[in-house]
């Protein structure tokens, strides 16, 4: 693979490639990752590394859907309609906006301590990956 990219980016059908652009290439496409190749005109490829990130977007208009998509490969999943995740911390800025139109403040105390929730047919237990407070405002996080 690197001789090819070797001869493509110096155009030179003869060359092979260096050492250096070889670990370049191994450094550049982690251990165990897929690449994809797309055909872009017959001879010429693109290369891409498949992220490790997933996610998903739903754009409504007055309650109906406007625009949907989700993840790095749809493959038999949609990840806008079928993923059943917690959104995290994403949401905060939805529900920070909520409270600011009800009356509340950037510095109004909100309860942070460890609790059960029941979600999508079973309860939810957070888990943060981080030391929390018990209480905490807006603004804090």
């Amino acid at each position: 693979m690197a001789d090819i990219l070797a001869r493509a980016q110096k155009g030179e059908t003869w060359r092979t490639a260096t050492k250096a652009e070889v670990d370049a290439l191994r450094e550049g496409i982690p251990a165990g990752r897929y690449v994809w190749v797309s055909l872009r005109e017959p001879g010429i490829c693109d290369l891409e590394v498949r992220p490790e990130l997933q996610g998903a977007v739903l754009a409504l208009d007055q309650g109906r859907i406007r625009a949907m998509v989700g993840g790095n490969d749809n493959k038999n999943f949609n990840r806008a309609i079928d993923a059943k995740r917690q959104l995290g911390s994403t949401w905060k800025p939805v529900v920070y906006d909520a409270a600011i139109q009800l009356g509340w403040t950037p510095v109004d105390v909100l309860d942070n301590r460890k609790n059960a929730f029941h979600f999508e047919g079973t309860w939810y237990y957070p888990r943060p990956d981080h030391e929390s407070t018990d209480f905490v405002s807006m603004s804090w996080d």
